[in-house]
């Protein structure tokens, strides 16, 4: 086998891409497998048996230099032939990318909080054709596999591309624990801390980036001064402007408990410096300084926007904050992991045992492999998820018409625009859902990339099995949710002991506000779609109680195919979602000390002045009517029309 692998500039300092080709080069080499590195240009040596290729690139326009650089390698690979083509970087086409730096389009929109904005960054001709290349990247026809490090990436490229999930790989990161360990806190703890001017037995915070502004370090230093400046510090490593950051921490009075080192070259000291590592990021796919850090012992706190949170139990190796500005939560999980370093360290690099380079390399391998087999093969019009296609195949569905002619199954709804079906195959529920008609982007379409965007957030939804579109018809497949039940059925029953009740509003008003915290609505907010599951031991990341609770509960979101984002009239779309689950859960069977109560988890950390709750309540109240009188009058023209369709007696 003939590898190119593409990645514009190579140079050794930067980690990230050039640290995982150096652990995956040689490994392929051992295997007899010719690797070629085509790049523009490179910095320092690269891991040896690769021959270096290089190709011509515009330098002095940050517009032009990757358009050129694509062109430029199209050019080489039409002249030279590869059996695989691995790009590091955005280049089209080729035959797997690995999206190590996640998309362009979740970091602008978690970039900026206002539209406006937003727009701003859109426009601007650099980001254009970052925009322009990642589209290409994922067209049909322009990559066979993906590689992501986290579920997180995965699941983003899904809810924003049409790719079948079969084609879209995580493989995580892998970790050199020969160098990364928990010694390393008795190598280099007194010497560094001795240089850096920081006293033997006070607590340490290590932070080590390139990108200050997005990792937030400001949201950091913040959450620091809550802390108490006595007998505790803050090293920031990596490359950036600390005039910024010093004037804050100025203003904060903590000029000085913190120490500025710039770019390090053997981070593992530095872990053996400090006591616990956060990261309070905006967007990462998948940190490996993160993973370094719990390898070396160092408990770690970040957030969800990072595909590290995927492999951190909580209270066990670190903490997890929903949101990088939540400066309260924050600080209370520092706290928290100070307590958790005074533990066993070799416990919590024990927690990410598995994750080795060694692995990485097998992974990736056999995603190479995978990929040279169905070269040439083309694309299906149904998209199915892993382990599925075979399955509905020996059900006898072969193409986008068997499915839409299927006539078997327990009709759920049935109009002229769709019908649902459960079926069974194989002892596996599923739902049919069949759209007649639909717009330019299909309703199952919209459907299967909301759940996938649900789940990028961390929302519990229906796990999707098949979608396929053709013209204006289109349909989607899902996995069923019994035998959990319904909220509305919970409520109707009104037999919840009053700490489960308690409980049960609080999960369900998380579940609200982090689709709103993301300008997420889901414009059919009834209880009839939510599903509710009871566990026996749920972890409370910023729970009610805090830790486990064994009357704790899962919600699950159902039918997102009306799910969108708006960036303007929030205010709107939250107050219609408000109302129609306020509606839903009905006059009689809700107490209104329950709805207070789930608008006061609702607002949770929110300022909001009391006329101005008062006023939104209001709002709600009054969309609440005009629902009620809607779906008064919908019922009465059905009813006039089943009563029209009733044979006369003669």
């Amino acid at each position: 086998m003939k590898i190119a692998v593409i990645i514009k500039d190579y140079d050794q300092s930067r980690g990230g891409a050039e640290r995982y080709l150096a652990g995956l080069a040689p490994r392929l080499i051992e295997r007899g497998i010719t690797v070629d590195l085509v790049v523009n240009r490179i910095q320092g040596s690269p891991p040896p048996g690769i021959k270096v290729k290089t190709v011509p690139a515009v330098r002095w326009s940050s517009i032009q230099a990757p358009l050129s650089f694509n062109r430029s390698v199209q050019r080489f690979l039409s002249q030279n032939h590869y059996d695989i083509i691995y790009g590091l970087t955005q280049i089209y086409p080729q035959d797997v990318y690995r999206a190590g730096g996640g998309l362009e389009h979740e970091w602008y929109a978690k970039k900026h909080r206002y539209s406006w904005q937003r727009i701003t960054d859109y426009i601007r001709p650099r980001y254009a054709v970052r925009l322009y290349l990642e589209n290409q990247i994922f067209r049909p026809g322009n990559v066979s596999k993906i590689i992501t490090n986290s579920r997180l990436c995965r699941n983003q490229i899904l809810s924003r591309y049409i790719i079948s999930p079969e084609d879209v790989v995580v493989i995580y990161n892998g970790v050199d624990k020969e160098i990364f360990n928990p010694l390393v806190r008795d190598r280099y703890n007194n010497a560094l801390r001795k240089q850096l001017g920081i006293p033997a037995g006070d607590r340490v915070i290590l932070f080590i980036s390139h990108n200050w502004r997005r990792k937030g370090l400001a949201q950091l230093i913040e959450a620091q001064a809550r802390l108490g400046k006595d007998n505790c510090w803050l090293i920031v490593a990596g490359r950036g402007n600390p005039a910024l950051y010093r004037r804050l921490a100025r203003r904060l009075g903590l000029e000085d408990r913190i120490r500025f080192v710039g770019p390090i070259d053997e981070p593992q000291k530095y872990y053996g410096a400090g006591d616990i590592f956060v990261l309070p990021t905006f967007y990462d796919p998948f940190a490996n300084v993160c993973l370094e850090a719990l390898s070396c012992g160092l408990p770690v706190v970040t957030t969800r926007t990072n595909g590290v949170a995927e492999i951190i139990t909580t209270g066990r190796n670190g903490y997890v904050i929903n949101k990088p500005d939540n400066i309260e939560q924050l600080a209370r999980y520092i706290k928290q992991a100070f307590l958790l370093s005074k533990t066993d360290r070799k416990a919590i690099s024990d927690s990410i045992a598995k994750f080795t380079i060694k692995r990485n390399v097998e992974q990736s391998l056999k995603v190479l492999e995978d990929a040279l087999r169905s070269k040439g093969k083309g694309e299906g019009e149904i998209i199915f998820t892993g382990g599925y296609r075979e399955l509905l195949q020996r059900r006898g569905w072969f193409s986008f018409g068997d499915i839409m002619k299927e006539q078997q199954g327990v009709l759920y709804k049935k109009n002229r625009y769709r019908s649902v079906v459960k079926i069974t195959a194989e002892e596996k529920d599923l739902f049919l859902k069949r759209h007649f008609r639909g717009n330019k982007c299909s309703w199952a379409l919209r459907e299967w990339q909301n759940i996938f965007r649900l789940k990028a957030l961390g929302v519990q939804t229906v796990n999707p099995v098949v979608m396929a579109q053709r013209g204006r018809k289109s349909f989607i497949i899902t996995e069923s949710l019994e035998p959990m039940a319904r909220l509305e059925d919970i409520i109707s029953k009104a037999s919840l002991p009053a700490r489960q009740k308690k409980i049960l509003i609080y999960r369900l008003a998380q579940l609200t506000r982090r689709l709103h915290d993301n300008n997420l609505f889901h414009k059919d907010f009834y209880a009839g779609h939510i599903f509710v599951q009871p566990t026996a031991a749920v972890s409370g990341q910023g729970g009610l109680a805090g830790g486990e609770n064994k009357d704790d509960f899962d919600l699950y979101l159902i039918d997102v195919q009306r799910l969108r984002e708006h960036l303007c009239r929030r205010g709107h779309w939250r107050t219609k979602d408000l109302a129609s689950l306020n509606f839903s859960v009905g006059q009689g069977l809700v107490k209104n000390s329950d709805k207070i109560r789930f608008l006061e988890y609702y607002w949770k950390g929110t300022f909001m002045p009391r006329g101005r709750r008062r006023k939104i309540i209001g709002r709600i109240m009054a969309k609440t009517e005009r629902i009620a009188r809607h779906t008064e009058k919908l019922l009465q023209r059905r009813n006039k029309d089943r009563s029209n369709q009733q044979p006369k007696s003669k």
